[in-house]
């Protein structure tokens, strides 16, 4: 065997044993960088969502003290943000399990609805505010 047959062949077992190929597993570390980078949305998320419960259970208290005419008004839109609420922890859970392509999905998904949440109890804050 010549020496740049062997080379050749020594570069492709140390890339196969650093992509998993030899265990049936194709990792790349791109794909390794993509589930971290997933881990770490999530955990900001999750904070983020935990956050906007706390917010959440605060106009829930504000509601009790209202004039009766507003807590109707407040009680269905409570309603409508505690469903966007569980929306938002089903979508984290998606992350929990997904990777690569889904993983993106799944991330932008769980954003949308964080995002699609905090706007509405900003504006449902805003007009109880009053």
């Amino acid at each position: 065997m010549n020496m740049r047959v062997a080379t050749s062949l020594m570069t492709a077992i140390a890339i196969a044993i650093s992509t998993g190929s030899f265990t049936g597993r194709n990792v790349s570390a791109a794909q390794v960088e993509d589930q971290e980078n997933g881990q770490q949305s999530q955990n900001k998320m999750e904070k983020k969502a935990a956050e906007i419960g706390k917010k959440l259970d605060e106009l829930e208290q504000k509601m009790k003290t209202a004039k009766e005419e507003v807590k109707a008004d407040m009680s269905r839109q409570m309603d409508e943000l505690r469903e966007m609420q569980k929306n938002v922890q089903e979508k984290l859970r998606e992350m929990k399990t997904a990777s690569g392509k889904a993983l993106l999905d799944a991330k932008e998904g769980a954003k949308s609805a964080m995002d699609d949440l905090q706007n509405a109890y900003e504006k449902a804050r805003a007009r109880f505010s009053q």
